[in-house]
Formats: structure tokens, C-alpha cells, sequence
């Protein structure tokens, strides 16, 4: 797995104190998920401006495919936040904050 999914997730491990049992488990693997779309949504993000919206191909200027994935992994990466918040909510409000601090 990738080390910033790793760092991203041991900042917010925090969140998942007020919560136990299954709830937990399930919450975590929900906020890794959600750890793994924010790191994936930001390269695919630095792919597109460096290779810009339109790429070029042999019959002309196409949209880049990037575009339609970046477009994918940002709604999994918003359920899976909603999912979480759910959860983390019953953490308290510094939870929610710490969380909402990776939404972009």
C-alpha cells in the first residue's frame, strides 16, 4: 500500500476513538478507503495539469481519460467520506473537523 495513504491515516486515527467493536473496524476500513481515494484523486489531479485536460493523438485532440477517472475516484472518495462522517460524528466535533480538513 502506498506510505501516504499510511500517513493520512495515522493522522486521522484519532477520529476513531469514541467508536468500538465493529463499529470501529468497519469505520476504519471505510476511512482508509477514503485515505487511499484523497491520495489517488490528488495524483491523477497533478497528471492532468501536467498533461492538460486535451491530449494530443493521431487523429487530433482528445480529452485526457485522467479526467473521467479523477471524476470516478471523487464520487467513491465523497461516499466514502459520507459513510465516515456518519461515524465520526459520534466522536465529537473534533473529529468532523479533523476529517473535513482532507476534503477538497
Amino acid at each position: 500500500m502506498d506510505e501516504r495513504v499510511d500517513e493520512m491515516m495515522e493522522s486521522l486515527e484519532c477520529c476513531l476513538d469514541g467508536l468500538t467493536g465493529a463499529e470501529r473496524s468497519m469505520t476504519e476500513e471505510m476511512l482508509r478507503t477514503f485515505c487511499w481515494y484523497s491520495v489517488k484523486t490528488d495524483d491523477l489531479m497533478a497528471a492532468i495539469e501536467q498533461d492538460g485536460i486535451l491530449i494530443e493523438t493521431a487523429r487530433g485532440p482528445k480529452p485526457n481519460p485522467v479526467n473521467q477517472v479523477l471524476h470516478q475516484y471523487t464520487q467513491r472518495k465523497g461516499d466514502c467520506y459520507q459513510k465516515v462522517l456518519k461515524s465520526v460524528s459520534k466522536s465529537g466535533k473534533v473529529a468532523v473537523d479533523k476529517i473535513a480538513q482532507f476534503v477538497r
